[in-house]
């Protein structure tokens, strides 16, 4: 099944230190890229499980796991 990209504008209530945890690990410079690249790596976890490295090598780097 293919996807198509759509933006969307939305209002989420967020937990902001989780988000600021997100943009640290994730080294981007605003909140939406930091939804996007992180949403990014969810769809990329379930196409193939090993990017579950990637993920926990980030956070134990960055000292947050």
């Amino acid at each position: 099944m293919k996807h198509h990209s759509v933006e969307r504008h939305t209002h989420l209530q967020l937990n902001q230190v989780k988000l600021m945890c997100t943009k640290t690990v994730l080294g981007t410079k605003t909140e939406t890229e930091a939804i996007e690249c992180a949403l990014a790596l969810v769809v990329e976890e379930h196409r193939g499980p090993c990017r579950r490295w990637l993920m926990l090598f980030l956070l134990t780097f960055k000292g947050l796991l």
